[in-house]
């Protein structure tokens, strides 16, 4: 392209794109009728770019770096900290490989079971109408705890739910009005305290054999100098790990809207359920 469109937002015009949310940047994309666009938001340049070649271009680490990129409302909401979202170069590696480490097929096998069970266990506690939004977050908040090496039994139920609650409140405040995002950044605040409780246990009981249990991999992570991560800054991480995964609860509440929306497909899946 000789020339890259840009699309002027007006300052009035700024709360109803910022409400678009993730749709935002194809729907400048539409506008300009081109795979890459400019824009202007809130003083700040937004490029907008599509499809393969622009991905490999924009994951190759000799373009972009992490440092620095991250929108500040994004990071005291949404990824934290000093997480690893934020790291390039061999930083950035080294705490990749924590996490990369982790994900081996063996835990993975471990992580489906505990789904299964924890839902099963959760669905024959349920009767009459259920909110499929809480279930899911109940039973992916309670599945993902255990996988990390999380013990939840001394705490109560109102206490569970409102840590599960605080991981959706981090994900739904990253871009948003003001006073929901406000109330973002102190629901991570309450989770980063919790989540550095759990990294401070670890490392004065630490179990053994539990090396690849997420709780106690990022208690023992170290950065590239050999000095154990900071608690706060291996606290984000472990949070990293859970977080995402309760993210999910949108994503299958929104499985469940279209399934029944769509009667044919819920016919076709009861018949062949196999």
């Amino acid at each position: 392209m000789e020339k890259v469109p840009e699309i002027k937002i007006k300052l009035t015009d700024v709360s109803q794109r910022l409400d678009e949310g993730y749709l935002l940047l194809s729907e400048l994309r539409k506008e300009a009728d081109a795979p890459v666009v400019k824009a202007r938001l809130l003083n700040k340049e937004v490029i907008a770019v599509y499809g393969k070649e622009a991905a490999r271009a924009f994951y190759d680490p000799a373009n972009f770096k992490r440092k620095g990129a991250m929108p500040k409302l994004v990071l005291k909401t949404l990824f934290g900290e000093e997480g690893v979202q934020t790291l390039d170069d061999e930083e950035h590696n080294q705490r990749k490989k924590v996490f990369m480490d982790l994900m081996t097929p063996k835990r993975m096998e471990d992580y489906h079971r505990i789904v299964d069970r924890t839902l099963t266990e959760k669905m024959e506690h349920l009767q009459g109408e259920l909110e499929l939004f809480d279930v899911a977050k109940d039973v992916l908040f309670r599945s993902i705890c255990e996988w990390s090496g999380i013990d939840l039994t001394k705490m109560n139920e109102r206490e569970i739910n409102q840590l599960a609650e605080y991981q959706i409140s981090m994900i739904s405040s990253a871009v948003t009005n003001p006073i929901t995002h406000i109330e973002g950044i102190e629901n991570r605040k309450k989770s980063e305290k919790w989540a550095q409780s759990l990294i401070e246990d670890a490392r004065i009981n630490p179990v053994a054999g539990k090396e690849n249990v997420a709780l106690y991999a990022f208690a023992n992570a170290k950065d590239t100098q050999g000095n154990l991560l900071p608690i706060d800054v291996a606290a984000v991480e472990l949070l990293n790990i859970i977080r995402p995964t309760v993210a999910l609860t949108v994503w299958i509440a929104l499985m469940g809207h279209a399934l029944f929306s769509r009667p044919d497909i819920y016919q076709r899946l009861h018949t062949e359920f196999d």
